[in-house]
């Protein structure tokens, strides 16, 4: 249910709000990620590379696609379909959990109470490798919905995002797509790069470990 306020309850600040929903959505995380909550999971991963010029145009392409499979919380195994076995860039699907970590958090003054709310989270430093970004969750159930996040101090890049948008299958949230953009230090030429990932074939299973009735 979302933060209500009626006419008896107590004024409540804009940080306070803030940490209401911050707190659900923490919660919220572990219990509807399948891989976290030890579900055994596998879903097909497609990544499209592309190397970029300096104006912006594609200089090369590369694509790879693979089947990933977890149980017992962890990646249990990679199994290659197509492609290029080895791509130009490794293909990376995991998500950074933001809530395990202190950050200066904002709400955005767009926020008109609809079904989604966007939290922005900063830290205190341009010096500091832990990404910063904004995070859209599902206003009642606090579930991720999008997530971009910036890597400000990432060794060997100039700049380096990730965007990742995410559905819900039953109980589920997963990742379905994820763009990753970055500008690699090199000598000369920063190496300017974008991947497209795509996840597809979602499959959720029960717990592998859990007991039989």
């Amino acid at each position: 249910m979302a933060l209500i306020l009626s006419a008896t309850t107590p004024a409540v600040g804009p940080q306070e709000i803030i940490d209401y929903y911050w707190r659900k959505a923490a919660r919220a995380y572990p219990e509807h990620d399948p891989v976290i909550a030890g579900q055994t999971t596998s879903y097909t991963v497609s990544g499209y590379i592309r190397q970029l010029s300096r104006g912006g145009k594609v200089k090369t392409t590369d694509s790879s696609v693979s089947r990933y499979c977890y149980s017992h919380r962890a990646l249990d195994s990679v199994v290659f379909v197509r492609g290029r076995k080895r791509p130009t860039f490794p293909i990376d699907v995991t998500v950074p959990n933001v809530f395990d970590t202190t950050y200066v958090r904002a709400l955005y003054p767009n926020d008109n109470g609809g079904a989604e709310l966007a939290i922005g989270f900063d830290t205190d430093s341009t010096h500091d490798q832990r990404p910063v970004g904004i995070i859209t969750i599902d206003r009642d159930e606090c579930t991720i919905r999008r997530l971009h996040v910036a890597y400000l101090d990432k060794p060997g890049c100039a700049r380096f995002s990730r965007s990742y948008h995410f559905i819900r299958i039953d109980s589920w949230v997963v990742p379905d797509s994820i763009t990753e953009t970055a500008a690699l230090r090199r000598f000369m030429v920063d190496e300017d790069y974008r991947i497209d990932i795509v996840i597809t074939d979602i499959e959720v299973g029960p717990r592998k470990d859990a007991t039989k009735r």
